[in-house]
């Protein structure tokens, strides 16, 4: 039987730092002593995320496209000692292919407590995550929904013209599946601005990042795939120092690569762009 290649369908782009694949047969000023951290322990914090991916692979028949979009409103609640519980409240997620439209439920997921390290930074590190159905392993590696969807603060004070590098790397490897990325953020504090009265910063960004990601083709036993990307995404943060929140983030970007699978002597061409929204919600 042909193998059929993989189609890297990712609805969180290094925001989850990881990717996974999926088939395509498968179906104002701040004051001066404004805080420079996140919201004290006891705090809740909840967002509303949307993210829109366009995918295009060169296979050995032509040229494919898909689409997956996903519809998010997500909670983190700080404790003592830099630790935190995070939940899906809700979570829609669409996969459009040439083998047709695929909405997989998600009741599963919703609610389930993914437990996190969260220091005054907003330095997010996963602990914990709850057993997750293997239906949305194509939509993106779930587990680390948490883990940069916050602004990273600097050690120093936020202020106008501050600027800053980050960099994150990480590494999983679970149920036969191995990715790792690298993400390099450069950061600028490029204003004052206000948001529904609250006076807040916005810090705009640029990204440099790259994923690796190797697991098995579903339906072709002894066979895996090799996907290897790069990229780069813009976009910018609102946060508020005062009360130590984040208000919004939005962030564009496009990666392109090569997905290989060895065993069947095929390589082909990859690339894909995200646009990601990200706005407090009470």
């Amino acid at each position: 039987m042909t193998p059929v290649a993989p189609l890297l369908l990712p609805t969180h782009i290094m925001s989850r730092t990881l990717v996974a694949f999926a088939l395509l047969t498968f179906v104002s000023a701040v004051p001066a002593a404004a805080q420079n951290s996140y919201a004290p322990p006891g705090d809740t914090l909840r967002f509303h995320e949307t993210q829109k991916t366009g995918v295009v692979m060169n296979m050995p028949q032509g040229e494919v496209q898909a689409s997956v979009d996903l519809d998010a409103t997500v909670a983190i609640k700080r404790f003592a000692g830099d630790t935190a519980q995070a939940w899906f409240e809700s979570l829609a997620l669409a996969a459009s292919t040439p083998q047709g439209e695929q909405k997989p439920p998600t009741d599963a997921v919703l609610r389930k407590p993914f437990r996190l390290g969260f220091d005054s930074r907003g330095r997010v590190k996963l602990v914990e995550a709850p057993a997750l159905p293997e239906a949305l392993a194509g939509f993106g590696d779930l587990s680390n929904e948490f883990g940069d969807l916050l602004l990273r603060l600097p050690a120093k004070p936020l202020k106008v013209g501050l600027t800053w590098t980050d960099t994150v790397s990480r590494a999983d490897s679970a149920n036969d599946r191995k990715m790792s990325a690298t993400q390099i953020t450069d950061y600028r504090v490029d204003k004052d601005t206000v948001v529904n009265g609250t006076p807040a910063l916005l810090v705009r960004f640029t990204q440099k990042a790259s994923i690796n990601a190797d697991q098995p083709v579903p339906g072709q036993p002894g066979m895996r795939s090799e996907a290897k990307l790069e990229g780069n995404a813009t976009g910018f943060y609102v946060f508020a120092p005062k009360p130590g929140r984040m208000l919004a983030r939005r962030r564009t970007g496009k990666f392109a690569g090569d997905v290989n699978i060895a065993a069947a002597g095929m390589t082909m061409k990859q690339a894909l762009d995200f646009t990601n929204t990200v706005d407090a919600v009470k």
